[in-house]
This record gives structure tokens, C-alpha cells and sequence, in this order.
């Protein structure tokens, strides 16, 4: 079960739909989806196994050999971008399972003048979603969850849509982590003067990281 909240009221829902995803190396992972919110619910391991084309081929052209068949569908839907970055660097086996690292962390808002953060949306370098409310917020309390790949903030007047450089969230966690070992860690959201913008700090025990790569858009809230 899953709450949301639609029109200022807490609604009990139930998920939906099972999201099936797969990375290189046979890695399988399975989450609940119910809209608003899609959970993590295990994660597997998949056997290579040899499977003849023609047996689930559409359009079947036995003059095709299964290597040509791979390498074609390969080039149909791998962008030019990412086979010459696999060209030069490989395959990151493993990859896919570092974003699914979680740590004891939360969002902290610091406003220049009297402000109200309503919900933030985050999505999830794992693939989880989550919306959190008001209520929820006030709270405080951190949580055990991976690091965000993007989130919106909306506040009273202005919403705030952010997406984090990769390789700087989860550089600025591990160093923190390892230098302050099981100990919370903050992400401090800071609006800036006018709303011109939004800078974010990892901060954990007094030492501080800021995340300077982190691409900002800012736009007026529009009321009725």
C-alpha cells in the first residue's frame, strides 16, 4: 500500500504495475509502481542461455546468421554515443548495482525569507520513485535511500527542477561516508535571492561538499 496525497488529503492507494528492468551482466530488477511512488522489490541474477532467432524472430530471415542478427540489433538500438564509449571504455559491469548504494540521508531547506517547501518529487539513481508531502517533510527524519538522480521542489511561490551530476553526488556520499562512518548526511537545498536559482551542499558532522555541477531550472509558481 502506498498514501499519496490529491487535493491536501491523505489517500491510501495500492500499487499498479510491476516494472521490469535489465542491465548488462544478466542483472534483473523488479520494482512496485503505483504512479506516484515505485519501490525496489528484488533484484536477480539471470543465466546467459543460447536461444535460436528464428524461434522469436518476427519477420524471419533464415539467411541471417544469429551473430549478424545481434550485431544489427545492436546498432538499431545503442546510440552511436554510447558503443563508441563502450568502444574505448567497455562495458561498466556493475555499474547498475553501485546505484543501488543506499545511505541514512535527507533534504534540509535553508530560505533567505519566510518560505514553505509543499512536496519534493525524487527520483532515484536505482530506479525508485517517491513524492514527499508537507506533513511528511516537517518531520524531518532521515531515511535509508539511494542517492537522487533528479527531484522537484515546490515551494509556496516558485518550483525548483533539478538534476544531479552523477559522478559528484555519489563522490561527495562515498567521501563523506567514509570519513564520518554511519553518521546521517544532509543535502542542504538553498534558494537564492529573487529565486534567480538553487545551490546544494552534502554536509554531514560540519564538513561540507558542494555539488557546483548540478543542473537548475527555476519558474514561478501560477496561482488561481
Amino acid at each position: 500500500m502506498l498514501i499519496v496525497e490529491i487535493n491536501d488529503k491523505v489517500s491510501h492507494q495500492t500499487y499498479n504495475r510491476i516494472v521490469i528492468g535489465t542491465a548488462p551482466g544478466g542483472v534483473v530488477v523488479i520494482w512496485l509502481d503505483g504512479g506516484l511512488k515505485r519501490v525496489e522489490i528484488g533484484r536477480y541474477q539471470a543465466k546467459e542461455v543460447y536461444v535460436d532467432k528464428l524461434k522469436f524472430q518476427p519477420v524471419k530471415d533464415p539467411n541471417e546468421s544469429q551473430q549478424e542478427f545481434l550485431d544489427s540489433y545492436y546498432e538499431l538500438v545503442v546510440s552511436d554515443t554510447i558503443r563508441k564509449k563502450i568502444e574505448k571504455e567497455g562495458i561498466p559491469f556493475g555499474l547498475w548495482d553501485s546505484y543501488r548504494e543506499k545511505y541514512n540521508w535527507r533534504y534540509s531547506f535553508s530560505f533567505l525569507k519566510k518560505d514553505k517547501e509543499k512536496f519534493v518529487s525524487i527520483t532515484f539513481f536505482n530506479g525508485e520513485f517517491n513524492i514527499l508531502y508537507a506533513d511528511e517533510l516537517d518531520k524531518k527524519l532521515f531515511r535509508t535511500m539511494a542517492l537522487p538522480i533528479r527531484s522537484n521542489f515546490t515551494f509556496e511561490n516558485y518550483n525548483c527542477e533539478v538534476e544531479f551530476n552523477e559522478k559528484e553526488i555519489f563522490d561527495a556520499f562515498k567521501t563523506l561516508s567514509t570519513k564520518h562512518p554511519d553518521k546521517n548526511i544532509e543535502i542542504e537545498v538553498r534558494p537564492a535571492f529573487m529565486y534567480k536559482t538553487t545551490t546544494f551542499t552534502v554536509k554531514c558532522e560540519g564538513e561540507e561538499i558542494p555539488l557546483e555541477k548540478t543542473e537548475v531550472k527555476m519558474w514561478k509558481n501560477h496561482h488561481d
